[in-house]
Protein backbone atom coordinates (compact mmCIF):
# COMPACT_ATOMS: atom_id res chain seq x y z
CA UNK A 1 0.00 0.00 0.00
CA UNK A 2 2.74 2.43 0.88
CA UNK A 3 4.20 1.86 -2.72
CA UNK A 4 1.50 1.91 -4.36
CA UNK A 5 0.67 5.71 -2.60
CA UNK A 6 4.35 6.77 -3.37
CA UNK A 7 4.63 5.37 -7.32
CA UNK A 8 0.95 7.49 -8.13
CA UNK A 9 2.92 10.72 -7.44
CA UNK A 10 6.03 9.34 -9.87
CA UNK A 11 4.42 7.54 -12.85
CA UNK A 12 2.89 10.88 -14.55
CA UNK A 13 5.66 12.46 -16.42
CA UNK A 14 3.84 15.21 -17.08
CA UNK A 15 3.02 17.76 -14.62
CA UNK A 16 -0.73 18.87 -15.86
CA UNK A 17 -1.55 15.20 -15.81
CA UNK A 18 -0.12 14.60 -12.12
CA UNK A 19 -1.90 17.64 -11.14
CA UNK A 20 -5.01 16.41 -12.37
CA UNK A 21 -4.52 13.28 -10.51
CA UNK A 22 -3.71 15.22 -7.49
CA UNK A 23 -6.79 16.97 -7.39
CA UNK A 24 -8.86 14.01 -7.68
CA UNK A 25 -7.58 13.06 -4.27
CA UNK A 26 -9.73 12.68 -1.00
CA UNK A 27 -9.22 14.16 2.02
CA UNK A 28 -9.66 10.24 3.25
CA UNK A 29 -6.77 9.07 0.88
CA UNK A 30 -4.57 12.47 1.24
CA UNK A 31 -3.48 11.23 4.57
CA UNK A 32 -1.83 7.63 4.09
CA UNK A 33 -0.06 9.52 1.45
CA UNK A 34 0.96 12.17 2.87
CA UNK A 35 2.71 10.24 5.67
CA UNK A 36 4.45 7.83 3.40
CA UNK A 37 6.11 10.92 1.52
CA UNK A 38 7.21 11.99 5.13
CA UNK A 39 8.70 9.53 5.04
CA UNK A 40 10.30 9.23 1.82
CA UNK A 41 11.20 12.97 2.36
CA UNK A 42 9.31 14.00 -1.18
CA UNK A 43 9.01 17.38 -0.77
CA UNK A 44 8.28 18.08 -4.55
CA UNK A 45 5.31 15.63 -4.34
CA UNK A 46 3.81 16.58 -0.59
CA UNK A 47 4.21 20.27 -1.61
CA UNK A 48 1.83 19.36 -4.53
CA UNK A 49 -0.21 17.13 -2.53
CA UNK A 50 -0.80 19.67 0.01
CA UNK A 51 -1.80 22.37 -2.37
CA UNK A 52 -4.64 19.99 -3.79
CA UNK A 53 -6.08 19.08 -1.33
CA UNK A 54 -8.94 21.47 -0.42
CA UNK A 55 -9.40 20.28 3.35
CA UNK A 56 -8.09 17.75 5.64
CA UNK A 57 -9.87 17.36 9.39
CA UNK A 58 -7.79 19.15 12.09
CA UNK A 59 -7.26 15.43 13.50
CA UNK A 60 -5.39 14.27 9.96
CA UNK A 61 -3.30 17.66 10.50
CA UNK A 62 -2.55 17.14 13.93
CA UNK A 63 -1.09 13.72 13.11
CA UNK A 64 0.81 14.68 9.98
CA UNK A 65 2.39 17.33 12.22
CA UNK A 66 3.45 14.72 14.45
CA UNK A 67 4.80 12.42 11.81
CA UNK A 68 6.75 15.67 10.32
CA UNK A 69 8.34 16.82 13.91
CA UNK A 70 9.52 13.43 14.72
CA UNK A 71 10.09 11.42 11.75
CA UNK A 72 10.30 14.26 8.38
CA UNK A 73 12.89 16.78 7.47
CA UNK A 74 13.58 20.43 7.76
CA UNK A 75 12.38 21.02 4.22
CA UNK A 76 9.01 18.93 4.92
CA UNK A 77 8.52 20.96 7.86
CA UNK A 78 9.40 24.14 6.47
CA UNK A 79 6.70 23.26 3.88
CA UNK A 80 4.30 22.67 6.47
CA UNK A 81 5.30 25.70 7.92
CA UNK A 82 4.35 28.00 4.76
CA UNK A 83 1.46 26.04 3.66
CA UNK A 84 -2.21 28.15 3.57
CA UNK A 85 -3.65 24.48 4.94
CA UNK A 86 -2.01 25.01 8.38
CA UNK A 87 -2.19 28.68 8.60
CA UNK A 88 -6.31 28.24 8.46
CA UNK A 89 -5.33 25.59 11.04
CA UNK A 90 -3.79 27.37 13.34
CA UNK A 91 -6.05 29.96 12.78
CA UNK A 92 -9.28 27.70 13.87
CA UNK A 93 -6.66 26.40 17.00
CA UNK A 94 -6.37 30.01 17.98
CA UNK A 95 -10.45 30.61 18.05
CA UNK A 96 -11.01 27.75 19.99
CA UNK A 97 -8.07 27.90 22.86
CA UNK A 98 -8.59 30.19 26.05
CA UNK A 99 -7.74 33.99 24.92
CA UNK A 100 -5.20 34.10 27.62
CA UNK A 101 -3.17 31.68 25.94
CA UNK A 102 -1.21 32.48 23.30
CA UNK A 103 -1.07 29.72 20.78
CA UNK A 104 1.88 30.71 18.30
CA UNK A 105 4.42 30.01 20.38
CA UNK A 106 2.52 27.20 22.18
CA UNK A 107 2.70 25.15 19.38
CA UNK A 108 6.56 25.52 18.76
CA UNK A 109 6.96 24.27 22.31
CA UNK A 110 4.79 21.32 21.58
CA UNK A 111 6.42 20.96 18.44
CA UNK A 112 10.01 20.99 19.99
CA UNK A 113 9.36 18.17 22.73
CA UNK A 114 7.67 15.91 20.00
CA UNK A 115 11.10 16.47 18.10
CA UNK A 116 13.05 16.25 21.18
CA UNK A 117 11.32 12.64 22.32
CA UNK A 118 12.17 11.40 19.01
CA UNK A 119 15.61 12.70 19.22
CA UNK A 120 14.75 14.64 15.66
CA UNK A 121 17.90 17.25 15.58
CA UNK A 122 16.99 18.39 12.23
CA UNK A 123 13.53 18.95 12.80
CA UNK A 124 14.29 21.08 16.69
CA UNK A 125 16.96 23.68 14.91
CA UNK A 126 14.26 23.91 12.20
CA UNK A 127 11.78 24.95 15.43
CA UNK A 128 14.62 26.56 17.13
CA UNK A 129 14.58 29.10 14.05
CA UNK A 130 11.34 29.89 13.60
CA UNK A 131 11.16 30.34 17.22
CA UNK A 132 14.05 32.88 16.85
CA UNK A 133 12.42 34.53 13.75
CA UNK A 134 9.11 35.23 16.13
CA UNK A 135 7.38 33.64 13.40
CA UNK A 136 5.55 30.74 12.32
CA UNK A 137 2.90 29.10 9.78
CA UNK A 138 2.38 31.78 7.00
CA UNK A 139 4.84 34.09 8.42
CA UNK A 140 2.65 34.82 12.15
CA UNK A 141 4.63 36.50 14.76
CA UNK A 142 4.88 34.42 17.32
CA UNK A 143 3.90 35.68 20.89
CA UNK A 144 7.52 37.51 22.01
CA UNK A 145 7.42 35.87 25.44
CA UNK A 146 7.17 31.87 24.05
CA UNK A 147 10.06 33.09 21.78
CA UNK A 148 11.77 33.91 23.82
CA UNK A 149 11.13 30.47 26.07
CA UNK A 150 11.49 27.69 24.27
CA UNK A 151 14.82 25.68 25.15
CA UNK A 152 15.04 27.79 28.30
CA UNK A 153 11.45 26.66 28.71
CA UNK A 154 11.29 23.83 31.37
CA UNK A 155 8.82 21.64 29.43
CA UNK A 156 11.51 21.24 26.17
CA UNK A 157 14.54 21.18 28.63
CA UNK A 158 13.39 18.08 30.57
CA UNK A 159 12.90 16.16 27.35
CA UNK A 160 16.03 17.04 25.50
CA UNK A 161 17.93 16.15 28.69
CA UNK A 162 15.97 12.98 28.58
CA UNK A 163 17.16 12.71 24.78
CA UNK A 164 20.24 10.13 23.57
CA UNK A 165 21.32 12.69 20.96
CA UNK A 166 24.23 14.66 21.92
CA UNK A 167 23.12 17.05 18.56
CA UNK A 168 20.47 17.61 20.18
CA UNK A 169 21.81 18.51 23.34
CA UNK A 170 24.17 20.98 21.39
CA UNK A 171 21.20 22.48 19.93
CA UNK A 172 19.25 23.04 22.28
CA UNK A 173 22.39 24.53 24.23
CA UNK A 174 23.64 27.24 22.07
CA UNK A 175 19.87 27.87 21.49
CA UNK A 176 19.43 28.58 25.61
CA UNK A 177 22.27 30.78 25.35
CA UNK A 178 21.10 32.70 22.76
CA UNK A 179 17.51 33.44 24.38
CA UNK A 180 19.32 33.98 28.05
CA UNK A 181 21.17 36.66 26.25
CA UNK A 182 18.40 38.52 24.59
CA UNK A 183 16.11 37.82 28.22
CA UNK A 184 15.56 41.55 29.77
CA UNK A 185 16.13 41.39 33.15
CA UNK A 186 12.52 40.79 34.30
CA UNK A 187 11.75 38.01 32.03
CA UNK A 188 15.25 36.58 33.69
CA UNK A 189 13.11 34.76 36.33
CA UNK A 190 14.13 31.59 38.29
CA UNK A 191 12.67 29.47 36.03
CA UNK A 192 14.87 29.47 33.06
CA UNK A 193 16.02 26.12 32.49
CA UNK A 194 13.85 24.78 35.76
CA UNK A 195 12.38 21.37 36.02
CA UNK A 196 8.98 20.53 36.20
CA UNK A 197 7.55 18.87 39.02
CA UNK A 198 5.05 16.70 36.41
CA UNK A 199 8.16 15.81 34.30
CA UNK A 200 11.00 15.24 37.05
CA UNK A 201 10.52 11.59 37.86
CA UNK A 202 10.53 10.55 34.23
CA UNK A 203 13.56 13.09 33.35
CA UNK A 204 15.82 11.69 36.05
CA UNK A 205 15.28 8.39 35.45
CA UNK A 206 18.69 8.12 34.42
CA UNK A 207 22.21 8.51 36.15
CA UNK A 208 23.81 10.19 33.38
CA UNK A 209 20.31 12.45 32.64
CA UNK A 210 20.83 13.86 36.26
CA UNK A 211 24.60 14.62 35.65
CA UNK A 212 23.88 16.21 32.78
CA UNK A 213 20.93 18.47 34.51
CA UNK A 214 23.36 19.31 36.96
CA UNK A 215 26.49 20.30 34.54
CA UNK A 216 23.81 22.66 32.52
CA UNK A 217 22.01 24.35 35.40
CA UNK A 218 25.90 25.03 37.02
CA UNK A 219 26.70 26.81 33.52
CA UNK A 220 23.65 28.65 32.85
CA UNK A 221 20.95 28.82 35.31
CA UNK A 222 22.05 29.30 38.53
CA UNK A 223 23.21 32.92 38.10
CA UNK A 224 19.70 33.76 36.90
CA UNK A 225 17.37 31.91 39.60
CA UNK A 226 16.16 34.18 42.43
CA UNK A 227 16.77 32.90 46.19
CA UNK A 228 13.91 30.67 46.74
CA UNK A 229 13.72 28.72 43.67
CA UNK A 230 16.78 26.17 44.42
CA UNK A 231 14.77 25.01 47.59
CA UNK A 232 11.12 25.26 45.33
CA UNK A 233 12.80 23.70 43.11
CA UNK A 234 14.61 21.19 45.77
CA UNK A 235 10.83 20.44 47.14
CA UNK A 236 9.96 19.02 43.56
CA UNK A 237 12.59 16.60 43.53
CA UNK A 238 12.23 15.58 47.10
CA UNK A 239 8.42 14.50 45.90
CA UNK A 240 9.23 13.33 42.54
CA UNK A 241 12.39 11.48 41.90
CA UNK A 242 14.46 11.45 45.45
CA UNK A 243 17.65 12.15 43.24
CA UNK A 244 20.57 13.16 45.29
CA UNK A 245 22.70 13.82 42.52
CA UNK A 246 20.65 16.56 41.70
CA UNK A 247 19.79 18.17 45.42
CA UNK A 248 23.66 17.64 45.98
CA UNK A 249 24.02 20.45 43.15
CA UNK A 250 21.04 22.52 44.61
CA UNK A 251 22.30 22.37 48.04
CA UNK A 252 25.99 23.30 46.53
CA UNK A 253 24.63 26.07 45.36
CA UNK A 254 22.76 27.42 47.96
CA UNK A 255 19.48 25.45 48.29
CA UNK A 256 18.46 25.03 52.21
CA UNK A 257 17.73 21.87 53.73
CA UNK A 258 14.87 23.44 55.40
CA UNK A 259 12.89 25.52 53.18
CA UNK A 260 9.62 26.14 53.51
CA UNK A 261 8.17 27.35 50.25
CA UNK A 262 4.09 28.13 49.48
CA UNK A 263 4.46 26.25 46.43
CA UNK A 264 5.83 22.98 48.55
CA UNK A 265 2.96 23.33 50.43
CA UNK A 266 5.02 24.79 53.21
CA UNK A 267 6.29 21.14 53.56
CA UNK A 268 9.99 20.93 54.14
CA UNK A 269 11.70 18.66 51.34
CA UNK A 270 12.46 16.20 54.51
CA UNK A 271 8.95 15.84 55.31
CA UNK A 272 8.00 15.98 51.09
CA UNK A 273 10.42 13.00 51.17
CA UNK A 274 8.74 11.13 54.03
CA UNK A 275 5.51 10.92 52.56
CA UNK A 276 6.85 8.43 50.12
CA UNK A 277 7.53 4.37 50.54
CA UNK A 278 10.73 3.57 48.68
CA UNK A 279 14.67 3.08 48.95
CA UNK A 280 14.83 5.73 46.92
CA UNK A 281 13.11 7.44 49.65
CA UNK A 282 14.62 6.46 52.55
CA UNK A 283 18.30 7.23 51.03
CA UNK A 284 17.49 10.48 50.18
CA UNK A 285 15.95 11.13 54.08
CA UNK A 286 19.06 9.81 55.13
CA UNK A 287 20.97 12.06 53.08
CA UNK A 288 18.83 15.36 53.81
CA UNK A 289 19.31 14.30 57.88
CA UNK A 290 23.06 13.99 57.27
CA UNK A 291 23.39 17.32 55.95
CA UNK A 292 21.35 18.92 58.55
CA UNK A 293 17.44 18.55 57.83
CA UNK A 294 15.51 19.19 61.36
CA UNK A 295 13.65 15.92 61.36
CA UNK A 296 10.97 17.50 63.82
CA UNK A 297 10.07 20.69 61.57
CA UNK A 298 6.34 20.83 60.74
CA UNK A 299 5.11 22.73 57.75
CA UNK A 300 1.94 25.32 58.51
CA UNK A 301 -0.09 22.81 55.82
CA UNK A 302 1.37 19.44 57.27
CA UNK A 303 -1.20 17.20 58.68
CA UNK A 304 1.39 14.95 60.55
CA UNK A 305 4.70 15.01 61.92
CA UNK A 306 7.54 13.80 59.66
CA UNK A 307 7.64 10.74 62.21
CA UNK A 308 4.69 9.53 61.49
CA UNK A 309 4.44 9.89 57.29
CA UNK A 310 4.32 6.73 55.38
CA UNK A 311 8.37 6.69 54.60
CA UNK A 312 9.69 7.40 58.18
CA UNK A 313 7.46 4.97 59.75
CA UNK A 314 8.53 2.10 57.01
CA UNK A 315 12.01 2.94 56.55
CA UNK A 316 12.90 -0.17 58.77
CA UNK A 317 12.33 -1.95 55.73
CA UNK A 318 14.56 -0.52 53.64
CA UNK A 319 17.50 0.68 55.99
CA UNK A 320 17.32 -2.23 58.38
CA UNK A 321 16.52 0.73 61.34
CA UNK A 322 13.86 3.00 62.48
CA UNK A 323 13.15 6.35 62.25
CA UNK A 324 14.49 7.63 65.92
CA UNK A 325 17.04 5.29 64.98
CA UNK A 326 18.52 6.96 61.66
CA UNK A 327 18.28 10.02 63.13
CA UNK A 328 20.17 9.67 66.28
CA UNK A 329 22.80 7.86 63.85
CA UNK A 330 22.76 10.79 60.80
CA UNK A 331 22.57 13.51 63.90
CA UNK A 332 26.26 11.65 65.14
CA UNK A 333 27.76 10.83 62.12
CA UNK A 334 27.31 14.40 61.15
CA UNK A 335 28.69 15.79 63.94
CA UNK A 336 31.87 13.36 63.56
CA UNK A 337 32.47 14.85 60.16
CA UNK A 338 31.92 18.95 61.12
CA UNK A 339 34.46 18.18 64.25
CA UNK A 340 37.12 17.63 61.11
CA UNK A 341 36.99 21.03 60.04
CA UNK A 342 38.74 20.69 57.02
CA UNK A 343 36.03 20.28 54.92
CA UNK A 344 34.36 22.89 52.71
CA UNK A 345 30.41 23.10 52.29
CA UNK A 346 30.47 21.64 48.81
CA UNK A 347 33.16 18.97 49.69
CA UNK A 348 30.48 18.10 52.79
CA UNK A 349 27.74 18.27 50.35
CA UNK A 350 29.76 15.22 48.57
CA UNK A 351 31.10 13.31 51.37
CA UNK A 352 26.81 13.45 52.82
CA UNK A 353 25.80 11.88 49.31
CA UNK A 354 28.39 9.25 49.41
CA UNK A 355 27.81 8.14 53.27
CA UNK A 356 23.94 8.17 51.85
CA UNK A 357 24.16 5.73 49.53
CA UNK A 358 26.74 3.25 51.85
CA UNK A 359 24.51 0.85 54.53
CA UNK A 360 25.60 -1.68 56.87
CA UNK A 361 24.64 -5.24 55.16
CA UNK A 362 23.28 -7.72 57.84
CA UNK A 363 25.53 -10.67 59.46
CA UNK A 364 23.43 -13.25 57.39
CA UNK A 365 24.28 -11.31 53.80
CA UNK A 366 27.98 -10.51 54.30
CA UNK A 367 30.65 -9.69 56.39
CA UNK A 368 29.25 -6.58 57.91
CA UNK A 369 31.15 -4.00 55.82
CA UNK A 370 29.75 -0.94 54.29
CA UNK A 371 28.98 -2.01 50.83
CA UNK A 372 27.56 0.55 48.19
CA UNK A 373 23.96 -0.05 46.80
CA UNK A 374 25.28 -0.52 43.65
CA UNK A 375 21.50 -1.21 42.36
CA UNK A 376 20.75 2.34 42.63
CA UNK A 377 22.06 4.31 39.63
CA UNK A 378 19.61 6.49 39.86
CA UNK A 379 20.92 8.11 43.38
CA UNK A 380 24.84 6.93 43.50
CA UNK A 381 26.61 9.75 43.63
CA UNK A 382 29.77 10.16 41.91
CA UNK A 383 31.54 13.15 42.99
CA UNK A 384 33.14 14.92 42.16
CA UNK A 385 33.40 13.80 38.95
CA UNK A 386 29.89 15.23 37.95
CA UNK A 387 29.90 14.82 33.60
CA UNK A 388 30.84 17.93 31.69
CA UNK A 389 27.86 19.28 29.35
CA UNK A 390 30.02 20.92 26.17
CA UNK A 391 28.89 21.14 22.38
CA UNK A 392 30.84 17.92 21.71
CA UNK A 393 28.38 16.28 23.57
CA UNK A 394 28.30 15.01 27.22
CA UNK A 395 31.81 13.88 28.45
CA UNK A 396 32.08 11.52 31.48
CA UNK A 397 34.69 12.25 33.94
CA UNK A 398 34.06 9.01 35.99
Amino acid sequence: MRNDHLDQYHQAQDSSVAQVALSRTSPDEALPQLLDLVHADDVASMGALLSACASLADPALRTLLEEVVSFGSAAVLNLLFGCELYDNYLERDISNSKPTRSRYGAILVDCAVLAADSSNSETFKCIVEHNEKKTIWGGRAVDTIYAQKLCTSGKVFAHVMSSDSSELWEVCETCAEREIEQMTHSSLDYGVLGLPLTESTRTTAKFDVQRRICSVWERMAFKHWQKNHFGLELGDISRSSCSIIIAGCLLRAGATDNFLGRKMGASSPLQLAAQKMSLHAALFMKFLLLRGADPDLKGKAALKDIRDEKGAKGISKHLGISWDELVAQCQRERQEVLARGDLSEAEMVDLFADMATTHKVDENDGDGADQEINALPIVICCYPSIGKFSRGGLKRGL
